[in-house]
């Protein structure tokens, strides 16, 4: 799985933190489990040590996420951006799906079934809140606690989903509600 995209906040951990985690969720859609991962860092033209440590502290939000999962951040590249752009990543998600008897395979993201039961892990709606918030329409209060959620790992969902017989999953930030 890659993904990515500029910051949505000034804090380039916080930033590393919520991209991997976004990155992440694809694979775990799909009942995998993140093994290793890749970043591509643009830097803005800068001092080096201003560079130096938008780096370090990006890399160090990736971390947070992949090392309590056991996967590896194995490298990547780093890029300055001269036209103007701030910090940006992306990132490169490799990982697993797990053998057994349930689930074979990766999970499809449909179709739904009669008798399923649709299961919202989180709220929905920041992608339109970021967006009010870019507008000026925003309470800092509701960025605050959507970030507080959108920091949270959902990989121990995997293992949940998979024992309750999961059969079709989708990551809504990149397909939406109807898969």
């Amino acid at each position: 799985s890659a993904d990515g995209f500029p910051g949505l906040v000034d804090d380039p951990w916080l930033n590393g933190r919520l991209t991997t985690l976004h990155a992440c969720s694809d694979l775990w859609a799909c009942g995998a489990a993140v093994e290793s991962v890749q970043a591509l860092v643009t830097l803005p033209v800068a001092a080096p040590s201003i560079q130096e440590d938008l780096l370090v502290q990006t890399l160090a939000g990736v971390r947070s996420v992949i090392e309590p999962l056991g996967a590896l951040l194995l490298g990547g590249h780093t890029l300055e951006g001269r036209d103007g752009a701030g910090l940006s990543l992306a990132l490169t998600v490799n990982g697993r799906v797990a053998a057994g008897p349930w689930p074979k395979g990766p999970w499809p993201k449909g179709p739904l079934r009669p008798g399923d039961v649709l299961l919202l892990s989180r709220p929905i709606g920041t992608g339109v809140l970021f967006a009010a918030a870019m507008a000026g329409a925003a309470r800092p209060a509701w960025i605050d606690a959507a970030l507080v959620v959108m920091q949270q790992s959902q990989a121990p969902l995997v293992k949940l989903l998979a024992a309750h017989g999961c059969h079709a999953c989708t990551d809504i930030t990149g397909f939406g509600l109807l898969g």
